[in-house]
C-alpha cells in the first residue's frame, strides 16, 4: 500500500461565512486558556424607539444580516442601506475581490420589534447592490427598489454616515441577532457600548484595515452589518467578535475567531468587538445618487481579483501539492512583493511605492490571461502578506494573506459514537477546522491493530464507520490534519461486546 499523503484531500465542508459565527493553534495567537460565557443577545428595541432607530432592518440579502437605511438628503433619489460585504455573498468571492452594479436579490425589513404583527412590517426588496468588498474593509451599499422619500414617508428613519470617528465614543448598537435564536424572537435589539482603537484584523483569509474595536455586547451572527450609532450618525458597522469563542479549541485567526495585528504581531482578544470603518463614505453619494471617485474613498482598481493566499507547512506545499502562488488578473504592470510576519508596519508597507524596490519579487508586464506569480514563503510560522500593487495606484495595494503553520494540533480527533440494538457501532470522527481539517482512520480487530501503522489507514469520506456487532472487540484510530497539512497524534477508541 502507498504510504499515507501528508494530508488527504480536503473533505471538511467549510462553512460559508457569517463572520459571527464559529471559527492552528495559529502561529502567533496567544489563546487564553478560560472559555468565554455563552453569548446573550441585547435586550428588545422598545416599539417607541423606532422615532430614532427605525431606518435599521432585518436583510436577507445573501445572508441574515442587518442594514442602515442611508440619509443622502434628496427624497426623490434611490433608497440605500449600508451593510457588511460578506451579507451579500463575498463570504464565497476570492478575498480581494470587489463588485460593482450587480443584480441583488433578497430585501430588507423594517419595524421588526417584539410583538410586531406581520400587517406592520414593512418589506422593500433588493434591486442593485452598488459596491461590495471584503478587501481591507468588509462593506457593501445596496440600492433598494424604492425612493429615499416613500421610505422616510411610510416611517423609516435614515441615518447620515459620519465624517470622523474617533475611540472612546460611546455608540448605540441595533442590531437583529439570528444566532441560537428561535426565528419568533428575531426582532431588533439595543445595546450600549463605546469604541477603541483601530486596529488591523485577520480573519481567515481576510486582512481588515483600520478596523475599529468595540466593546459591544449581544454581538451574534445575524448582527452582522448593525449600525454604531452617535449623536445620530452611523460611526462604524459592525463585523466580527471574539464573543463566545471556544478559546481551548485553538484555531485562532480562522473563521469565527478574529486577530487582531499589533506591534507586537498577532494576538487573540477575548471578549473584542470589530467593526468597519466608515468615515468618508457618505462622499460617495452625488445629489442623492451613489457614485465611486472623486471624494469617495471606495476603492476602485484595475486589479480587482487577485487570487492567492492560504495555509502551508514550513516546506512550502499544502497537502494537495500546491504550492503558494498569486493569479493576477491586471491587464498592466502588476508590483508584487512579500512582507513579515505581519505585524502593523508590514500591513502599511503595502501602500509605500519605495517598499516594493529591494524585495520585488516580480513585475508582471501587461498581460491579457491572468498570470501566475510563485511566492516563496520563509519557513518559519507566521503570517505574511503578499502585496499586489498597479504601479502607481500602490495605495489601492491588495493585500493578500499567507500563513506558514509547521504546528499540527495537539490531540486527535474526537468521536460521536451510537450504539445500535443489533450491537454494531456507527461512529463519526469530528472535524475540528482548522486544526483537524481532514480525517483519515483505521479499524481493526483490537488485540492485532496498531494505530501508528500510518500506512495502514484510509481517508473518512463522511460516511459513518460502521463497527459491526460480531467484529468485536474493535480497535478504531483517527488522525486529522490541519490546513497545513500537518498530522495531529492519533485517537483511538476499543469497542468491546
Amino acid at each position: 500500500m502507498p504510504s499515507l499523503p501528508r494530508r488527504l484531500p480536503v473533505l471538511a465542508a467549510l462553512a460559508a461565512v457569517l463572520v459571527l459565527a464559529t471559527a492552528c493553534a495559529g502561529p502567533g495567537a496567544e489563546p487564553e486558556t478560560t472559555p468565554l460565557p455563552m453569548v446573550q443577545p441585547n435586550p428588545p428595541l422598545e416599539a417607541a424607539e423606532l422615532s430614532l432607530y427605525g431606518g435599521v432592518a432585518q436583510t436577507d440579502f445573501g445572508s441574515q444580516c442587518t442594514a442602515t437605511l442611508i440619509e443622502t438628503g434628496v427624497d426623490e433619489a434611490p433608497a440605500y442601506m449600508l451593510t457588511n460585504g460578506h451579507c451579500v455573498g463575498l463570504d464565497t468571492a476570492p478575498a480581494n475581490q470587489s463588485v460593482i452594479d450587480v443584480a441583488a436579490s433578497g430585501e430588507a425589513t423594517f419595524f421588526n420589534v417584539a410583538g410586531a404583527k406581520a400587517s406592520t412590517l414593512l418589506r422593500v426588496p433588493a434591486e442593485r447592490v452598488e459596491y461590495a468588498t471584503m478587501r481591507a474593509r468588509d462593506i457593501a451599499v445596496v440600492r433598494l427598489a424604492s425612493t429615499l422619500g416613500a421610505l422616510r414617508a411610510a416611517g423609516a428613519v435614515p441615518l447620515p454616515i459620519a465624517t470622523t470617528a474617533s475611540a472612546g465614543t460611546d455608540v448605540v448598537n441595533i442590531s437583529v441577532p439570528t444566532q441560537g435564536i428561535t426565528s419568533d424572537d428575531w426582532v431588533m435589539r439595543k445595546g450600549t457600548c463605546t469604541t477603541g482603537a483601530d486596529v488591523d484584523v485577520i480573519e481567515w483569509r481576510w486582512l481588515w484595515t483600520n478596523a475599529s474595536t468595540n466593546d459591544c455586547e449581544g454581538v451574534l451572527g445575524g448582527a452582522s452589518g448593525s449600525p454604531l450609532i452617535a449623536h445620530g450618525e452611523i460611526v462604524s458597522i459592525i463585523n466580527t467578535t471574539t464573543l463566545g469563542v471556544n478559546v481551548e479549541s485553538g484555531g485562532f485567526c480562522y473563521l469565527g475567531k478574529p486577530c487582531a495585528v499589533t506591534a507586537d504581531g498577532v494576538n487573540f482578544e477575548p471578549g473584542e468587538s470589530y467593526g468597519v470603518d466608515i468615515t468618508g463614505v457618505d462622499a460617495c453619494f452625488v445629489q442623492g445618487e451613489f457614485a465611486l471617485g472623486g471624494a469617495c474613498p471606495l476603492e476602485v482598481t484595475t486589479l480587482w481579483e487577485p487570487i492567492g493566499g492560504g495555509t502551508f507547512g514550513a516546506d512550502g506545499t499544502a497537502g494537495f501539492g500546491e504550492t503558494p502562488s498569486l493569479k493576477l488578473d491586471a491587464n498592466t504592470d502588476v508590483r508584487v512583493r512579500l512582507t513579515g510576519p505581519i505585524s502593523v508596519e508590514h500591513v502599511a508597507l503595502c501602500d509605500d511605492p519605495a517598499s516594493y524596490g529591494a524585495v520585488e519579487i516580480d513585475v508582471v508586464a501587461g498581460a491579457e490571461e491572468p498570470v501566475v506569480v510563485p511566492i516563496t514563503l520563509p519557513t518559519e510560522d507566521g503570517y505574511f502578506v503578499v502585496c499586489a500593487a498597479v504601479a502607481g495606484q500602490e495605495s489601492l495595494a491588495a493585500r493578500v494573506l499567507f500563513t506558514v503553520d509547521s504546528v499540527p494540533a495537539s490531540a486527535g480527533p474526537q468521536f460521536s459514537v451510537t450504539k445500535l440494538e443489533d450491537g454494531e457501532y456507527y461512529v463519526d470522527p469530528l472535524f475540528d477546522m482548522p486544526e483537524i481539517a481532514d480525517i483519515a482512520f483505521l479499524l481493526g480487530p483490537a488485540a492485532s491493530t496498531s494505530c501508528d501503522d500510518y500506512e495502514a489507514y484510509q481517508p473518512y469520506r463522511r460516511i459513518p464507520i460502521t463497527v459491526p456487532g460480531d467484529e468485536l472487540p474493535a480497535r478504531l484510530c483517527a488522525i486529522g490534519f490541519d490546513l497545513a497539512g500537518n498530522r495531529s497524534p492519533f485517537s483511538e477508541r476499543v469497542f468491546e461486546k
